[in-house]
């Protein structure tokens, strides 16, 4: 039976976040910018997280001792504890993002490479493609060991050239693209890609290889196996042997989606809402993934890593899930986007439904799987102040094809702040329409926007753990922002503001090729309804636990039951009385912990 929770009015006021991401409407952007591309619309001007305050209530599961467990930490008699989220983002959070590399070495792909960028619908739409100009630039400075590609102020005409898959390619580490900014310091560089067949290309892609499992699949040691169980959150595991291993290298450690782990959390053939090849058989069965340094090599066949374990890894061969380390191809890292705005031609094809997105000339096909920017086998890397925009030529509010911003399953550590996607022309099934997409481990999302997408914001995958999203808006998507696919688990949605929408982690079933249940662990923490709309704010039916702590603006209610397979009910507190909540920020306050306690 679901339990619906709907409990008086706010105590109190709210924020000045919630205050921030209310003025935002579902409308386009207006205004224009100064600039040389008079018709690319302003990016959203967006919301910051606000600082911590002084409250009046804590969680039972978060005193002001709180320590991880692994780290001095416990749970609760009910076998209840929440995460360790302080890991997010850019180098572990434990590093400022660079500003430059090579002794701030810089190339101007306008005046040193010949780059275009006076495109304009009106008065100058044939302007010279400035692909090949930008992509020698980049190659120029990978070439010199790295550094910054500066694009000046303008619009820049660019596409995927013959068959690359990419526009730009951003293979080599150490390397900015960046542009130019306002006198508000909103992009002045506008990418403008006019291809109207996108069909599973990107804008942008960042790695050496387009493969979102390539950390699954490529093993550069032979795997040693996991032979001591993990069953709690820990930066110690006992391998076979740790010959193949050096501290500060990269390790992989993975599990499979075996049938005694799917009969486990209930997802074999034929119950809870499974097919006959049960669920969690596609390729989000790929298992558990978790990409660390490692910290130490101890006694016994000991590894610390730096940030821990996050779910069961268990080798029993009757009942396990096969886990194993073992080393992987190097990871790009060090690799920054900013201050860019990034639009894509409308597709004027007849033909945006469900029925013909598998049928060639459609617009449903020539979008499909279109995404501006794409992160694959990267980590340590950031977006920041990169925004969507409408291309004056779409006669349409469309800003993508597609999907905005996704960080594949190989990825982590990667930071977006205060960014924006939104409008895509495709928000159809089949993996469309998504804005900004998580598959991957401990990144951070930070004082951004979506807007106008099927799923604003989606979770995804067995990969993805230890993520954050912090602050900033999701407004009117077509469907929920939700966990998709596949037991995501551990990920923290942090002060978000939601409007025209709601969050959602259950057992889909066979739906998504056997999604099933898509989370456990996660923590929905201080989210902040921005609508009036009644309804069902927060649906968590998580496997084992799942946590909502606090919601603040309007009035919410929660859904937190579901059939027996979600049971125990999630953990719910200080429901519309968040405003009230210490600390403000669930992430914030940990990160500070930890940078006051590093050894722990």
């Amino acid at each position: 039976m679901k339990h619906a929770h709907s409990l008086g009015a706010v105590v109190g006021g709210t924020c000045l976040l919630a205050l921030g991401a209310l003025a935002f409407t579902a409308s386009a952007p207006s205004g224009t910018l100064t600039s040389p591309q008079p018709e690319a619309a302003a990016p959203l001007a967006l919301p910051t997280f606000a600082n911590q305050v002084t409250s009046l209530i804590r969680s039972a599961l978060y005193p002001d001792s709180w320590l991880p467990v692994g780290e001095g930490g416990s749970k609760d008699a009910a076998g209840r504890f929440l995460q360790d989220f302080s890991y997010a983002g850019y180098a572990n959070g434990d590093k400022p993002i660079p500003t430059g590399f090579g002794n701030n070495r810089m190339v101007n792909a306008v005046t040193q490479y010949g780059a275009d960028n006076t495109y304009n619908a009106t008065t100058n739409p044939n302007s010279v493609d400035a692909t090949n100009a930008i992509q020698a630039a980049i190659n120029a400075i990978c070439t010199q060991g790295g550094g910054t590609v500066f694009l000046p102020a303008g619009t820049y005409r660019i596409r995927p050239q013959g068959t690359n898959t990419a526009a730009l390619n951003l293979n080599c580490n150490n390397l900015i693209l960046r542009g130019a900014v306002d006198a508000q310091g909103r992009p002045a560089t506008f990418l403008f890609n006019d291809l109207a067949n996108m069909r599973a290309r990107r804008v942008i892609f960042v790695g050496t290889v387009d493969d979102r499992f390539i950390w699954y699949t490529s093993q550069v040691s032979t795997p040693t196996p996991v032979t001591q169980a993990v069953t709690d959150p820990t930066r110690i595991i006992t391998v076979g042997s740790t010959s193949a291993f050096q501290v500060g290298a990269p390790i992989v450690i993975r599990t499979d989606t075996t049938e005694a782990f799917k009969a486990q959390h209930g997802m074999t053939a034929g119950i809870n809402g499974c097919t006959a090849n049960g669920c969690w058989w596609d390729g989000s069965g790929q298992g558990l993934l978790y990409y660390r340094t490692v910290q130490a090599i101890l006694s016994g066949n000991r590894i610390r890593l730096d940030a821990p374990i996050r779910y069961l890894l268990n080798p029993d061969p009757s009942t396990g899930n096969n886990p194993r380390a073992y080393r992987t191809t190097p990871a790009t890292y060090n690799v920054g986007i900013e201050n860019i705005a990034i639009g894509m031609r409308e597709n004027p094809n007849p033909g945006l439904t469900d029925s013909v997105i598998n049928t060639p000339g459609t617009a449903a096909y020539e979008t499909s799987g279109a995404q501006a920017i794409r992160f694959a086998g990267a980590k340590d890397s950031w977006v920041r102040n990169v925004h969507s925009f409408r291309p004056a030529v779409n006669t349409q509010n469309f800003h993508l094809s597609s999907i905005g911003i996704a960080l594949s399953a190989s990825t982590r550590g990667i930071s977006v702040l205060n960014s924006s996607m939104s409008f895509p022309q495709n928000r159809l099934g089949g993996g469309n329409g998504y804005l900004m997409v998580v598959a991957g481990q401990d990144h951070l999302i930070r004082d951004s926007v979506t807007e106008g997408g099927r799923h604003n914001f989606q979770i995804t995958d067995m990969s993805a753990s230890g993520n954050v999203i912090l602050g900033g808006s999701t407004i009117n998507s077509e469907g929920t922002n939700d966990f998709h696919v596949a037991l995501s688990h551990a990920n923290l949605i942090d002060g978000v503001t939601t409007i025209g929408n709601s969050w959602q982690t259950i057992n889909r079933g066979s739906t998504s090729n056997g999604a099933g249940i898509t989370g456990t662990q996660n923590v929905f923490w201080n989210v902040i309804k921005g609508d009036t709309a009644s309804g069902i704010f927060i649906q968590s039916e998580q496997f084992a636990w799942g946590y909502i702590i606090g919601t603040r603006g309007n009035t919410a209610s929660v859904d937190v039951g579901g059939p027996t397979i979600s049971a125990p009910s999630d953990w719910v507190e200080a429901l519309n009385n968040g405003v009230n909540l210490a600390p403000t920020s669930l992430y914030l306050d940990q990160k500070a912990k930890r940078d006051a306690n590093p050894n722990y």
